[in-house]
C-alpha cells in the first residue's frame, strides 16, 4: 500500500494512514510510512506485545525489522534505512 500525499500551500504532505488527516507536524516514520506521532503512539499500545521495535542511532527511523548479519558468530542489527546501528526501543 503506497503512502498517499497531498499539496498544501505548495508542499506536498503525507496523509496519516490511521487518522486520513495531513500531517503538518509531529510526524514518525515507521517502516518507511508516515504517521502522525499521536495516532501512531495510541495505535502502538493496541500493536501485538510480542512485537519488538528498533530505532536506528543515526537516521532516528523506528522498525519492527532491522536488517541482521552474523559476523564470526556474533548477531548485529543495523537500519534497513541507512545502516547505522539500532538500539532496542520495546522488547517483544
Amino acid at each position: 500500500m503506497k503512502q498517499e500525499w497531498i499539496e498544501i500551500r505548495g508542499k506536498a504532505r503525507p496523509i496519516c494512514p490511521i487518522c486520513g488527516d495531513p500531517i503538518l507536524r509531529n510526524l514518525i516514520v515507521i517502516d518507511g510510512k508516515y504517521y502522525h506521532y499521536g495516532c501512531w503512539k495510541n495505535r502502538s499500545k493496541k500493536m501485538p506485545p510480542w512485537l519488538p521495535l528498533w530505532i536506528c542511532m543515526d537516521c532516528n527511523h523506528v522498525t519492527s525489522k532491522p536488517k541482521t548479519v552474523i559476523i564470526e558468530g556474533v548477531k548485529h542489527r543495523s537500519c534497513p534505512k541507512c545502516g547505522g546501528p539500532v538500539k532496542l526501543l520495546r522488547r517483544g
